[in-house]
């Protein structure tokens, strides 16, 4: 229950997500702008807040929006609404640019790259092209260790900065970790970014195998509530296993070269729930994305195919940049989309389910008692008598 209490990214971007969403229903015929403007901004909480999500992601979700009500928010001001992530985004890289001569925004990811690569790598391989200068003393060593283990194999670095969070090795936290934002950790990211695309290009394989195996993690659920010393959590856990569907199966890193996790075959289970309702929220995002373009949706349908595009295609993009630079932390990016998967999705489909019930044709008394050939009603119509 830790991280229900403490504040994570996860927390702060699943609500800023949902406020997007929630946006997207300021729609009002004639009066669009507000909605625009509102996705344009949360999602620009959500690209500063966390590294996931890039301004091209914010960028996309407004052109949906753009797209979905352009009959009432000509496309100049679609811009206007598009000049927050950009200039954000702008001043967010101005600034890496003159404190560290980068101009980006995650100065880890070539460390992200690393480990979700490196380690699936077999360890010949890697020793291989270690002795032929194709990885450096980096790969060897491991990803996010902490700065004295990187200290000999880069130039000598003093901090420029006197800022705490810049300047100090480790945190001062119970547990002894390394501060990844140290400033003298910079060569080293660029140098393990380096090496994990070396390995990539020679083994791309290896590469498929981390990913393969990062995305059964995304539909991975907790097993520790099962050990857990309250009945209660005991017994909740129970019931969510079933409205999970959960299904056994193995995580396995023993055929691994340098396994970051230990050696080891986890059993555990897989949510079937989860998997088909993220399946359906990719398709209910491809599908009214598409309808949004070709102006196929009615006027009192806008809002609803806005927010089933945005919601697809965040989640599609949460799963597939989730799991192509990362190895293990696919729990905590799926946490930022569930809310918006499970309630979205299955509301969908309980629609569609009701949708189908009520149009299910039927006979009337009067028409059965006249003999008449016309055709039956919907219990949608009778209903509505």
């Amino acid at each position: 229950m830790r991280n229900a209490f403490e504040p994570t990214y996860e927390m702060p971007v699943a609500c800023a997500l949902v406020a997007m969403v929630w946006a997207i229903t300021w729609y009002r015929p004639g009066r669009a702008f507000p909605a625009v403007v509102g996705v344009a901004s949360f999602s620009t909480v959500v690209f500063l807040t966390r590294s996931l999500y890039h301004p091209i992601w914010a960028i996309v979700m407004v052109v949906i929006v753009g797209l979905a009500f352009r009959a009432s928010v000509p496309w100049k001001r679609v811009g206007v609404a598009l000049l927050i992530p950009m200039l954000f985004a702008g001043a967010w890289m101005v600034k890496n640019e003159a404190l560290f001569g980068r101009a980006t925004f995650s100065s880890w990811f070539g460390m992200n790259l690393q480990r979700a690569v490196i380690p699936v790598l077999p360890l010949d391989e890697k020793q291989q092209m270690y002795d032929e200068g194709k990885i450096s003393d980096i790969a060897m060593i491991g990803p996010f260790g902490n700065y004295d283990l990187y200290r000999p194999f880069v130039e000598p670095c003093t901090p420029s900065r006197s800022h705490p969070s810049l300047s100090k090795e480790l945190r001062d936290n119970e547990v002894v970790i390394p501060n990844l934002n140290y400033e003298c950790f910079l060569p080293v990211y660029d140098q393990a970014g380096a090496d994990a695309r070396a390995v990539i290009g020679q083994y791309p394989g290896v590469w498929l195998k981390g990913r393969v195996w990062s995305a059964r993690v995304w539909f991975a659920t907790n097993q520790l509530p099962d050990q857990s010393p309250s009945e209660v959590y005991r017994a909740l856990s129970s019931v969510y296993r079933v409205i999970r569907l959960d299904v056994p199966g193995d995580l396995s890193t023993a055929d691994w070269g340098t396994p970051i996790y230990g050696n080891l075959t986890v059993r555990t289970r897989f949510s079937m729930t989860m998997l088909n309702l993220t399946v359906f929220a990719f398709g209910f995002g491809v599908f009214h994305s598409w309808r949004l373009l070709r102006r196929r949706v009615a006027p009192e349908e806008l809002v609803r195919s806005a927010v089933l595009a945005v919601v697809g295609a965040t989640a599609l993009w949460t799963f597939v940049v989730g799991i192509v630079g990362e190895l293990g932390e696919q729990a905590r990016f799926r946490t930022m989309t569930d809310p918006l998967v499970l309630a979205l999705a299955l509301a969908e489909v309980l629609r569609r389910l009701s949708d189908d019930r009520f149009r299910t044709p039927v006979v009337t008394e009067s028409s059965r008692e006249s003999g008449d050939a016309a055709e039956p009603q919907s219990q949608e119509t009778v209903v509505g008598r």
